[in-house]
């Protein structure tokens, strides 16, 4: 399969940039002056003048990157950065005292003028740390609106600077001011004044036209979510009331393959459209190559405002997930009770942009282990004599060594009950609460809600724990609803076989933003819905070796519906003495008839050879010609680490 390139589209920002003399309208509801930003509109900055060196990363705080968003336009002195700040990455326009940044612009009416000032302390140079100490406490920020003859200064605020301390430390103030109503060309002018080498900045300002009606896209990924756990999907116990309602008004796929058992690669696709073979983020090591245009960069370019509100961990700004969102936060707070603070950071988010045209993403690791349900559901699914209400599976089986141990029925059915009890914690605090928003706005119709999942769990079905080890479907087989706007396609139950990487062109065919040049694996479900396509989707899924470290050898497995081929690498001597308990004995390809052997009990390979054969070839050709990481490898820094200590991902400190 030979290699594609990456073509981006030119968004309608762009092209109106483009156009020489043309003063840019906000026709489409939504514009950053981040895209906006070119030479000319810099009228002063320290960085122009030379007393500072825009080349040199001692004038940037330690954790900043320039902007790579699709749309975002050319960067001048690079001044467009993603700065990575209090539990957020957010886009900015770098503006030390000093600077002093003019735009021309031609207002629609009932304009609204939002952005955040902000000011971080703890840069890279003694130098500059020896200029704060020594000089002023506060930075001005001003915003002047000419207009019509007059020249006003519509915002004015004096922000001191965060105390000096050996941690970086930051403020930020956002700020949300109304535009004459009849609106009309205009000169929008953003300056600060203070302490020189001060580090301030603009944070994502934006011109929006608020309105009633609009898009709105909620994504909602549950981590380690198996499909077969929920009511709609026929799980005998209540888990699952609101996301069942959900599902009833909604279109449910019965049968979704995500692409790998564990959460960097599985997210990775989901947000590109990309197979693993692709994309090539297999390992903690690698990020999302800064070419490959993501969901949010095309809802962005196409007049989306974005925002993520994640746990962290492997879904972490620092593995590139941020590319195209104005706005990615990440907690690295408790796992305890995680979705309902997931829940209230998303309904504050709702609450200031209901009125945008927006795509919010929203990620928890509720369900995942340690699982420490809050009551009542830390009982609610257990037997009347449990041996626990919380626990860290991980743990009590010996860490990764003890992952092939196997545990008496009594204690899998506790830990199972607890795994459920999560998942019901979930359903309450996020899902039902979130729809219960969504309709208290009055925008639930117009919205586009899309609950999905990027992995399952092993409850020892296959002779393993937790997950990330083995390709069966207790691994692979993920929750997929999407309610549509005005809830078309309601009560739609689909069978055949789909993928996740088939999310991301779903939402753009449903938006009218085409695919063509974006080299993408997944294709819209559309077709599938409307009766068009009746035939099941082959799915590839894979797991790379040396997985943190891990002993367990690389996987690759395929399925078209009816057969599933996994290839199981051998596990080398020192592998297998790695282990407190050995593996199951795992056949180096495997193969099962999905719909006489839906628990994949009986290898069948002797007996599809040919078939296995073939299946094998196209996977080993992908691994060859597909994707690899990028160049860019992940720096974990301490705050992603303690969040994947508290996952379980690390094990020693």
């Amino acid at each position: 399969m030979p290699e594609k390139k990456v073509v981006y589209l030119l968004s309608a920002m762009a092209l109106l940039l483009a156009a020489c003399g043309k003063t840019p309208r906000t026709d489409f509801r939504l514009l950053r002056f981040v895209d906006l930003l070119e030479t000319k509109n810099i009228v002063s900055s320290p960085f122009a003048t030379g007393a500072f060196d825009p080349s040199n990363p001692i004038y940037f705080f330690e954790k900043n990157r320039p902007i790579t968003d699709m749309g975002s336009g050319g960067n001048p002195l690079g001044l467009k950065r993603k700065l990575a700040i209090l539990g957020m990455d957010v886009n900015a326009i770098i503006a030390p005292p000093g600077s002093l940044y003019a735009f021309d612009v031609d207002l629609l009416e009932n304009s609204v003028l939002e952005f955040g000032t902000g000011i971080v302390r703890g840069v890279n140079s003694e130098n500059v740390r020896k200029m704060l100490a020594a000089g002023e406490n506060n930075v001005l920020f001003l915003v002047r609106l000419e207009m019509s003859g007059r020249n006003k200064v519509i915002y004015q605020a004096s922000i001191g600077l965060p105390p000096m301390t050996e941690e970086r430390t930051a403020k930020l103030v956002p700020v949300r001011v109304p535009l004459p109503a009849s609106g009309g060309k205009a000169r929008i002018s953003f300056a600060t004044e203070g302490p020189a080498g001060a580090f301030s900045f603009w944070a994502d300002p934006v011109v929006s036209r608020p309105g009633r009606k609009g898009r709105k896209i909620v994504l909602i990924s549950v981590d380690t979510l198996r499909a077969d756990h929920l009511g709609c999907y026929g799980y005998g116990k209540d888990t699952s009331p609101n996301s069942d309602a959900l599902a009833r008004d909604a279109a449910l796929f019965v049968n979704t393959y995500a692409p790998s058992p564990w959460t960097l690669p599985s997210h990775v696709s989901l947000l590109t459209a990309l197979s693993c073979f692709r994309h090539g983020v297999n390992l903690e090591s690698a990020t999302i190559d800064r070419s490959r245009p993501t969901l949010a960069d095309i809802l962005r370019s196409n007049g989306f405002y974005c925002a993520a509100v994640t746990g962290g961990g492997f879904v972490g700004a620092v593995f590139g997930f941020s590319k195209g969102f104005d706005l990615y936060t990440q907690s690295e707070n408790s796992l305890i009770d995680s979705a309902a603070m997931t829940f209230a950071a998303a309904a504050k988010w709702i609450d200031e942009n209901r009125d945008k045209d927006f795509f919010l993403f929203i990620h928890t690791y509720q369900p995942h282990g340690p699982y420490v349900p809050p009551p009542p559901y830390d009982t609610m699914f257990l037997d009347p004599d449990p041996l626990w209400t919380m626990i860290d599976v991980g743990n009590h089986i010996g860490g990764p060594k003890g992952v092939f141990k196997e545990l008496p029925e009594k204690e899998r059915r506790n830990i199972v009950g607890l795994y459920d009890g999560e998942i019901r914690s979930t359903d309450e605090s996020l899902v039902g609460p979130l729809v219960a928003k969504l309709k208290s706005l009055k925008v639930y119709d117009e919205t586009m809600i899309v609950l999905t999942s990027d992995h399952g769990e092993e409850f020892f079905e296959h002779g393993s724990w937790e997950h990330g080890h083995a390709l069966y479907d207790e691994s692979l087989k993920v929750p997929l609803i999407i309610k549509f706007p005005n809830s078309k396609f309601r009560g739609k139950r689909v069978e055949p076989f789909v993928r996740l990487i088939d999310v991301m062109p779903t939402v753009m065919d449903v938006y009218g933003i085409g695919d063509e040049g974006f080299d993408l694996d997944g294709r819209s479900l559309m077709p599938v819905l409307k009766g068009k396509e009746k035939k099941d989707r082959s799915a590839l899924a894979y797991l790379a070796a040396g997985v943190l470290s891990s002993p367990i050898p690389e996987k690759m497995a395929i399925t078209d519906g009816r057969s599933k081929i996994i290839l199981n690498r051998p596990y080398g001597p020192e592998a297998l003495g790695s282990f407190l308990f050995p593996p199951a004995s795992y056949a180096e390809v495997e193969a099962f008839d999905l719909a006489a052997d839906p628990r994949e009990r009986t290898n069948i390979v002797s007996r599809k050879a040919s078939l296995a054969g073939r299946l094998v070839a196209i996977m080993q050709e992908l691994q060859t010609e597909g994707g690899k990481p990028s160049g860019e490898k992940a720096e974990i820094d301490a705050e992603t680490k303690k969040k994947l200590r508290a996952l379980g991902y690390i094990r020693c400190p």
